[in-house]
Order: C-alpha cells, then structure tokens, then sequence
C-alpha cells in the first residue's frame, strides 16, 4: 500500500500519458482514395483517383438522402510515381491509400504494359494486391463520377462491388490485380481484363438521364503482350468456359429469333484436357431449372436439354473461331498443351509456327445439361383461368 499521496498522484500522471490516445485522428481529417485510374497519351502517364469520406458512407447508410461527394484528382507525368504522387501537393491533409478496392486502365496503357505501374504500387506498403482491376475504352472520369442508386456513394458500385452482380448474372468475369498478375506471368496463359464503360440510356430519374456503369467487352493479353478488344456481343461463348461462372441466362428456342424457354444454370463445371492427336477435349456440364416460358410453351424436359446443349456448343465453337481469326488464344488451349504434353508444346514451339494454339485443334464439345426441375407446376400449361379458382 502506497501511504505518501503525492506518490500516488504522480503515479496516476503516467499511467494518463502512457495510455493516452493523443495520436488518434478523426475519420474525417483523412483523404481515402477509393479507386485509382492510369492513362498513358504522348509518352506521358496520366493519373486519376476517386476519393470520397467516410463519414458520407456512414451518412448513407443511415439513411441520409443526401448525395455522396466525389473528388476526382488527375495528374500528368513524365512517369508514373510522378504523377501519382504530386496528389499530396493539394490534398489538404493525410492521405489513406489502404482502402483502394479498385484500379482502372485505359486500352493505351494495357497496350503498353501494366509492369511499371504493379511495380510501384506494390512497392509502397499502403497498397494491397485486393483490387479489382478493370480496363476501358471510355473516360475514367465519368467512371468515377458515376454513383449507385438512391444517392448511393461509388461503393455500391460495380467498379467497386462486382460479386454481387456477377452471383446473379455471369456475363465476364471480374478479377483482382492478385489474380491478374498471376496469369500475366503463367506461361502461355491468356487472361482478360473486363472493361467498363457508362450507359446513360436506361436508366432515368423522373424525366433526367441517370448514368450507370457497365461491362462493354474485355481486354486479352498473353505473355503480358495485348492481343486486342473484343465486344461483349463477341463474348457469349465465354461464360460457358468460365469455371467461376456462378449464374447463368440462357434463352432457347426452336426458332432463332422467338424464344420458348429461360433457363437459369446454377451449376457449371468445366474440364479441358488434350488427346493423343494433338486435339482439345472440352467437357462441360450444366445443371439450371426453368424460369421463363414463351405463350405457355410446353415440351418435355429432355427436349429442352437437348436445344440448350446444342446453343451453348454453338457459342463455345464460335468464340473458338473468333479466337482463330483474331489470333487470340481466348479457350488458352496452348495453355493446356504447354502444361500436359509440354515434350510437344516444345516440339511446335521449335518450328515456325507462331501462333502455337492454331495447331491445336478443338476436337469434340461435349455438353451435359441437366434439367433439374420444371417448376411446382410440372411445366404444364396454366391457363390465366386457373389462377382465379
């Protein structure tokens, strides 16, 4: 027992300064970077962020009506750390790089090489490898100018929250910078970066325009070399050899331009391997139930399996022809021979073949869907009668 009282209370003083939280700093005295966009135009990196505060997510959250503030920095210069770095010039206080959950490109700089850009971030020890990446053929600016619904901030957005979207509709995958400079440098892989752009069409508040931002294609590179754009029209076949793929819309018909049937494939596996001639075996297997029928359209479940099967080997054999003519190895079938029969990927490599995948041929697509149910009403014809009684 201390008996001296002044021992006491200079004991008290410390124990105050050495737990004391002095140091900590309000929410709202930071600038957070959100997302963060590079261009490159006449030998020079153009540099965008998206920054917004937190406290306005809060604000949201809880029911503010209010919309979200928005700062856009762009920079010019001769290199990228330049450019990315002169941000602290203006920004009025500390800036937080940790929760930036997404980097956009432009088609300029994917052609030029994402390598000196993933050095510098990486090297900073702010910067995660989480971020979804994307590229674009549009303006970065209007990209993060574009806020969520019901003044939303950027957050809800699918530049920045993609998974929810892609659970309920897996048109393209998205893919973090982890994963993108993974199979960047996987030999004789090629990846793809989905790429956005904002739609002003459909959607409106009362009578003005409301911009939103979608998928517009993708962006194929192989051996960190661009092979080129490719529209989301030119795409469909691709979702079908995704093994990601998590939802999946398929509209058939015995007829090409009326459709009788809405599947929904829940379920996807995907297996590839090589032949003994040389070939690609692709094995796909779906399992979905119906959701839509045209005019109470009634056929038996093996029937739609069969149009289904028939439609997703259509797009697969398609996106494989796309890729020929565009001398892009879109179902990375190089990617399969160089890792199962690698005597053989060497073999071509020696010759003057160039495009090593050309020589590789697509030899069968099998296709399984299975119908798992018709719906409670054992696809039968329901009469609007039938309902009222």
């Amino acid at each position: 027992m201390i008996s001296n009282p002044w021992k006491l209370f200079f004991i008290a003083i410390i124990i105050c300064l050495i737990t004391g939280c002095s140091d900590i700093k309000e929410i709202q005295s930071s600038s957070y970077v959100m997302a963060l966009g590079f261009d490159f135009k006449d030998g020079k990196y153009h540099v965008y962020a998206q920054m917004t505060d937190f406290s306005s997510i809060a604000k949201q959250e809880g029911g503010n009506n209010e919309s979200p503030k928005i700062y856009i920095y762009e920079e010019v210069g001769e290199n990228f750390p330049e450019a990315l770095f002169n941000i602290y010039d203006t920004s009025q206080g500390k800036v937080i790089w940790a929760h930036v959950t997404s980097i956009v490109l432009t088609e300029a700089v994917i052609k030029e090489g994402f390598q000196e850009i993933f050095d510098g971030l990486t090297r900073y020890h702010e910067f995660r490898l989480t971020p979804w990446v994307y590229g674009t053929r549009g303006s970065i600016e209007d990209i993060f100018s574009t806020t969520g619904f019901f003044n939303q901030p950027p957050t809800s957005t699918l530049l920045h929250n993609p998974k929810e979207n892609y659970k309920q509709l897996s048109k393209i995958r998205p893919i973090k910078l982890f994963q993108y400079s993974r199979e960047l440098y996987e030999p004789q892989f090629t990846t793809y970066l989905p790429s956005l752009k904002v739609d002003d069409e459909q959607w409106k508040e009362k009578d003005k325009k409301e911009a939103k931002i979608v998928y517009d294609g993708a962006f194929f590179v192989q051996n960190r070399s661009y092979k080129g754009f490719f529209p989301m029209e030119d795409l469909e076949g691709l979702r079908w050899v995704t093994p990601e793929s998590k939802r999946l819309k398929l509209t058939i018909g015995e007829n090409q331009k009326h459709y009788d049937f809405v599947l929904v494939l829940a379920e996807s596996r995907v297996n590839k391997k090589m032949t003994n001639k040389n070939g690609i075996q692709a094995h796909l297997m779906f399992k979905g139930y119906i959701t839509s029928r045209n005019n109470n359209n009634v056929t038996s479940p093996a029937k739609i399996e069969r149009l289904a099967e028939d439609r997703i080997r259509k797009e697969v054999e398609d996106l494989y022809t796309l890729g020929i003519d565009r001398k892009t190895d879109i179902l990375n079938l190089e990617h399969i021979l160089y890792r199962d029969q690698h005597e053989k990927w060497k073999e071509i490599k020696s010759t003057e073949i160039k495009d090593v995948f050309k020589d590789i041929s697509l030899e069968e697509i099998k296709v399984d869907v299975f119908i798992d149910n018709t719906g409670s009403l054992d696809n039968r014809k329901l009469e609007i009668e039938q309902i009222n009684h």
